[in-house]
């Protein structure tokens, strides 16, 4: 199995454009980090964090939409974004505010992997989701973590995009889909995959190694290391995804699950199902108030 790091065969000149396309990615705000920084601190202060949404009119709107939406069921409504910063947490607030900075990256058109636009933001918000679901349901680590990674796991599709097209021909046309991966082809044809240039754009965020390596690995999970759990609830998000039809693309056909990864963490199906259950609950909560439910119900096939 071809490794990923930073002595990778393939061809060295595309590999230096991919990583100038990953240099040049735009950063994320600095309250985002901020945020994440504080996602375990007890004593954060909610007011300051209240104050700087103000700042932002559409992020203040779907604030208040999120405090008032059927996920948390509240009788009354809240029309003061203090009370509703109280009412989410820091958690939830961070999880809403990181899926509307990212989706303008998100939403988009990619040829090379054949995602139509809004298919790759779809997919990425339900495999945060269902992360975060199996994390749950596993009862392991922290949960945001894994919805954050799910997120952010294909953000590295939007780098590789423009090399994308000929890879997968190549692949299907040398008859590797039953004897290689396309993660690893992706690595040998082009210097590094998208997994592990998405690893690299976080990285480049300063996120914490958690995140990093549940990216760099949610292809192979069971090689992450001590970062298996969360690469592992990843992986599964993201087949589940694929599963339902979901930001599948041209390549989405060519990425397996992990029996490994099923077996360690006694996954049975009726736990799967459960989670897609409650995923497509959730998913469309998400869209309505930051989608503008305008993206399709169910699995999309």
């Amino acid at each position: 199995m071809i490794k990923h790091g930073n002595n990778i065969s393939g061809n060295g000149m595309t590999k230096d454009s991919i990583i100038k396309k990953i240099k040049s990615f735009p950063k994320l705000p600095v309250m985002f980090g901020d945020l994440l920084n504080h996602l375990n601190d007890p004593d954060v202060d909610l007011s300051k964090i209240a104050s700087e949404i103000k700042l932002d009119p559409g992020l203040t709107a779907n604030v208040l939409k999120l405090a008032n939406s059927a996920m948390f069921g509240m009788a009354r409504s809240i029309g003061s974004l203090e009370v509703a910063v109280v009412r989410l947490g820091i958690r939830n607030l961070f999880q809403m505010m990181m899926t509307q900075g990212v989706s303008s990256r998100l939403n988009t058109r990619l040829d090379g992997y054949g995602v139509e636009p809004g298919d790759l933001l779809r997919h990425s918000i339900w495999t945060a989701v269902a992360a975060e679901g199996f994390a749950t349901e596993l009862k392991i680590g922290d949960q945001h973590m894994y919805y954050t990674a799910g997120l952010l796991h294909d953000i590295g599709r939007i780098i590789i995009d423009e090399f994308a097209g000929p890879v997968i021909d190549k692949f299907v046309n040398e008859g590797k889909t039953g004897s290689m991966s396309f993660s690893d082809y992706e690595t040998q044809q082009l210097g590094l995959s998208h997994a592990e240039a998405g690893a690299m754009v976080l990285d480049a965020w300063h996120f914490p190694p958690e995140l990093v390596e549940a990216v760099r690995w949610h292809h192979d999970p069971m090689s992450a290391g001590e970062f298996a759990a969360p690469a592992t609830m990843v992986h599964l998000a993201d087949m589940l995804s694929y599963s339902e039809g979901i930001g599948t693309g041209r390549d989405g056909l060519y990425h397996v699950v992990s029996t490994e990864a099923l077996t360690h963490f006694k996954l049975k199906t009726k736990i799967i199902e459960h989670i897609a259950g409650q995923t497509l609950e959730k998913m469309q909560e998400i869209e309505r108030i930051l989608v503008g439910g305008g993206g399709r119900r169910g699995g999309g096939k």
